[in-house]
């Protein structure tokens, strides 16, 4: 009988039972799960020299035993490797230090998997492990993707593209093409051509065009797949410098009515105060004047006071 059936069988190894194969699918188990991947396999370092070392010291013939001179040698070998590789690393991360405030040229690549590229100023270095990743607009590239750095006196004979910042609308119930401006720019940084990616997908070129003043309209067809939110506009300038600019726009996608703005008030303030001012000029009366009881009044307040005479008979005591 054969150790293995269609239904249940197992896997053996020298090992003993490695797996279970139920109907040809074979169960995972933690002997399995902790297996290394090819990529691991591949990566030697000190370690696996030193594994590598142990192992020929267990299995050397003990009829001709090699020489402590010869382990020695192994051994400064390897130390020697081991030294070289951190040299090396510390090399590239001094390397990746200088590009601080550069612009470069990064190999990169989209959401679905293309080659691209992405320039910019390089903000910051960051080193993780015995690897180093620069900084563009926010995000980590690894320095071993570096495909050009620009000379800074060079771009002052170039006036790269730009975007101008807008937030841009879509309504979804009511579709409409949505428009904002781009330069193209001047001399040796001038482009003859530009692509969008929006939400991680590029934008077909038959659903967007660029006129001579540098409108760009993008058609409802290009957003109709969106979903409520807002995302990034990646405008990507076909220039030597693959210039991009993915900070100074962004797009708002709605559902159903735009709320409504409130009514301005049909009068505004100052005719109130206006009206207001009419209204209490009406309401006063007029002053009447020339009123004889009050001009009689006037002059007997004005004349003299008359004193009193004293008596001329004088009084008999």
């Amino acid at each position: 009988m054969s150790d293995f059936s269609t239904n249940y069988s197992s896997a053996r190894t020298d090992k003993g039972l490695e797996a279970q194969v139920r109907d040809g699918v074979i169960s995972k188990t933690k002997n399995l799960q902790n297996v290394k991947t090819a990529d691991d396999l591949n990566k030697l370092g000190k370690d696996s020299f030193l594994k590598l070392l142990c192992a020929q010291m267990e299995n050397q013939d003990p009829m001709q035993p090699q020489s402590n001179t010869e382990w020695v040698s192994q051994l400064a070998t390897y130390s020697s490797l081991e030294q070289m590789q951190n040299l090396n690393a510390t090399i590239a991360n001094s390397q990746a230090y200088g590009l601080i405030g550069q612009e470069v040229v990064m190999a990169a690549k989209d959401s679905d998997g293309h080659e691209t590229t992405v320039s910019g100023k390089v903000d910051f270095v960051s080193v993780k492990g015995n690897k180093s990743y620069l900084s563009i607009d926010g995000n980590l590239y690894p320095a071993s993707d570096l495909q050009s750095v620009i000379n800074p006196e060079y771009l002052k004979g170039a006036t790269l593209p730009k975007v101008e910042n807008k937030q841009l609308k879509f309504n979804k119930d009511n579709p409409g093409a949505v428009k904002f401006r781009v330069h193209m720019g001047e001399g040796i940084g001038k482009a003859d051509a530009l692509g969008l990616n929006i939400a991680g997908k590029d934008i077909p070129a038959k659903n967007f065009h660029v006129d001579k003043d540098g409108i760009v309209t993008v058609y409802p067809e290009a957003l109709k797949d969106l979903k409520p939110g807002t995302y990034k506009v990646d405008v990507k300038f076909k220039n030597d410098f693959n210039t991009h600019n993915n900070t100074n726009l962004s797009l708002t996608v709605t559902e159903g009515d735009e709320p409504k703005k409130p009514e301005t008030p049909k009068k505004p303030e100052e005719d109130k105060k206006a009206e207001g001012d009419k209204k209490s000029e009406g309401d006063k009366k007029p002053v009447e004047t020339n009123k004889p009881d009050e001009a009689k009044k006037t002059e007997e307040t004005n004349k003299p006071v008359e004193s009193k005479k004293p008596d001329e008979t004088p009084k008999t005591p």
